[in-house]
């Protein structure tokens, strides 16, 4: 939230919401009841609500996306039926909905939760999710292990979908679009490390310093820009240890 100056993230280690000022300073904790794994959240900074998901893996709870105030108040729980393991969210704020994965789909709603629809089925499981509202397209990593792993975009209501990048990934996670300059960037990572990197038509590698948060926090999603620590980039990493950090080129002309 800029105008605030404030990032705000999800922790499923500890299971809350929490927010902090743009140099990490004042950590203040806003949803810490009827969370249990909370992965992808976006801001609403017009409306002051943040949205998130809740895989809520292992609970006897029920999957769900919720949102609330910028300050942790008024928590809602927006949809809850037919959900496995929702993970990426992202917001399309022209017209009024939400996107999100989901185990091996993609859906969308209302901002409100009303009239959920499934935009694409794979094999693969779908993890971070970003829009390009003004193309028309979503993009989104799938994560099956190395050697499968993708990276796909669609129309925003799931048809005409395209192989981005098939080659190189190992656990693509979180994804993040620079529409101006036609490129996207997204997070990897293997048994051995953190990988970053960022594509416009030819991958090429991107440096990324100050990690220490994202080692510390396993499970952590960032959703605000910050110029220091999480370097104006949208990843959540879930699945397993995050070590040292590591940088990979590829090239895929």
């Amino acid at each position: 939230d800029g105008d605030e100056g404030k990032m705000y993230w999800t922790d499923a280690g500890t299971s809350k919401i929490q927010r902090a000022n743009l140099d990490g300073s004042d950590v203040e904790d806003l949803v810490v009841t009827d969370v249990y794994l909370p992965g992808g959240m976006t801001v609403h900074g017009k409306r002051r609500k943040i949205y998130w998901t809740d895989a809520a893996w292992g609970e006897t709870v029920e999957c769900k996306v919720q949102r609330a105030d910028l300050d942790g108040s008024h928590v809602e729980t927006l949809v809850f039926t037919e959900m496995s393991i929702p993970n990426g969210i992202v917001l399309d704020l022209d017209m009024g909905k939400i996107y999100w994965t989901d185990l091996t789909k993609i859906q969308r709603a209302n901002l409100d939760g009303s009239y959920v629809e499934t935009l694409v089925f794979t094999e693969l499981l779908p993890l971070g999710i970003a829009l390009d509202v003004g193309e028309g397209k979503m993009y989104w990593t799938n994560y099956k292990g190395a050697g499968v792993s993708k990276i796909q975009r669609a129309d925003l209501d799931g048809s005409d979908v395209e192989d981005l990048v098939t080659a190189g990934l190992d656990r693509p996670s979180g994804i993040a679009l620079d529409v101006v300059k036609g490129k996207m960037y997204w997070g990897d990572y293997d048994n051995y490390g953190l990988k970053f990197n960022v594509r416009t038509w030819m991958v090429q590698m991107l440096k990324i310093s100050l990690l220490r948060d994202w080692i510390a926090h396993r499970g952590l999603h960032c959703a605000a820009s910050n110029t220091s620590t999480f370097s104006r980039v949208d990843f959540r990493f879930c699945m397993g240890y995050i070590g040292t950090t590591q940088e990979r080129r590829w090239s895929n002309e």
